[in-house]
């Protein structure tokens, strides 16, 4: 019995790795859903002018940057162009008189280049984050179709409770020290102290002051929770099924 007993071990040590290797998608998912819901989030309030346009007359910034309400929301659409496009210099104009002049000066065009840098490691991030839930979402489904469902629905229902609990943190720090914080998250981001602008001076920060930041932060938290609630109702009389 001993032959036995020693091949059963070694084909259970063989086995462990593929094992490991059929859970780790499991394990993957829960993780990957917070991080493609909030940069998902992100991604949306960047590019959504209606969320501008109405934190522009919320604050009212025209008045504060001497600029008429037009031309305050077509900045906001240039500066968001100028993210979204790879190799695109930025050109943020405005009309004054029969002169176009330029909004920012060189210290503002060089952080906004550091600032479109960001963005755009955060739009890759949340592609490879969606890509590889995807990946692992397929993967479940071919390594064990009978039970794939069930399995899903409850990775589903961590992510999203482990996405609640990261919001509801952040949530708190929103509403009780955005300055620091936001203070924190520029040292943490920039490797320069262009992002140290002087009211007096600099267009960019009167366009866009701290309030403008936290409620885009706000909005950001809102709709990640929104999402991760939604996929929670749907997963949720999954888990106890199988495909």
């Amino acid at each position: 019995m001993l032959p036995l007993v020693r091949d059963s071990s070694f084909a259970l040590a063989a086995r462990a790795p593929f094992a490991l290797l059929k859970l780790l998608p499991l394990w993957l998912l829960p993780v990957l859903l917070p991080v493609a819901l909030v940069t998902g989030s992100l991604r949306l309030v960047i590019n959504l002018p209606a969320f501008y346009d109405l934190e522009f007359r919320r604050l009212g910034v025209a008045g504060n940057a001497g600029l008429p309400q037009a031309a305050v929301e077509g900045s906001a659409r240039q500066l968001v162009a100028y993210f979204n496009a790879p190799l695109q210099p930025l050109s943020a104009t405005v009309q004054r008189g029969d002169r176009t002049i330029d909004l920012f000066n060189e210290r503002e065009v060089a952080h906004l280049a550091d600032v479109k840098a960001l963005i755009r490691g955060t739009y890759r991030v949340q592609e490879a984050a969606s890509l590889l839930l995807l990946a692992a979402v397929l993967w479940v489904l071919r390594a064990d179709p009978s039970t794939a469902r069930r399995a899903l629905a409850r990775a589903a229902l961590r992510g999203a409770a482990l996405t609640a609990l990261l919001l509801a943190v952040a949530g708190i720090g929103v509403v009780a020290a955005f300055g620091p914080l936001f203070w924190v998250f520029h040292l943490v981001s920039f490797r320069n102290d262009l992002w140290q602008l002087d009211p007096s001076r600099d267009l960019l920060v009167r366009l866009y002051p701290q309030p403008f930041w936290r409620d885009a932060t706000g909005l950001v938290v809102l709709l990640s929770l929104a999402a991760a609630g939604l996929l929670a109702l749907l997963a949720w009389p999954f888990r106890k099924a199988s495909l």
